[in-house]
C-alpha cells in the first residue's frame, strides 16, 4: 500500500500550493500591519501543512522551552499562620 503524502490528490496539492502563493502575495500588498500579515500568512501555511501531513493542530514547530525558576518557592511557616 503506497504511503500518502498528501490529504488530496497530487493534481489538487499543486492547486493549493499556487493559490498560497498568490493568497501570499495579496496579503503582502495589503494594508494590514506587519504582524497581522504574518499571523494570515502562519495561518495558511498551517492548512498547507497539515494537508501535506506535515502539521498538526496544538502543535509547534519549536516548543518553548520552561524557564526553570531560581529561586525556591516561599514554604509555609510550620505553624500555619
Amino acid at each position: 500500500m503506497p504511503i500518502e503524502h498528501a490529504r488530496i490528490s497530487t493534481a489538487a496539492m499543486s492547486e493549493v500550493r499556487a493559490a498560497f502563493k498568490v493568497y501570499c502575495q495579496a496579503v503582502a500588498i495589503s494594508d494590514l500591519s506587519f504582524s497581522s500579515q504574518a499571523h494570515y500568512v502562519d495561518l495558511a501555511n498551517n492548512f498547507v501543512r497539515w494537508l501535506e501531513f506535515e502539521f498538526e493542530p496544538g502543535s509547534r514547530k519549536a516548543p518553548y522551552v520552561r524557564k526553570k525558576v531560581d529561586k525556591a518557592l516561599p514554604q509555609q511557616s510550620e505553624t500555619g499562620a
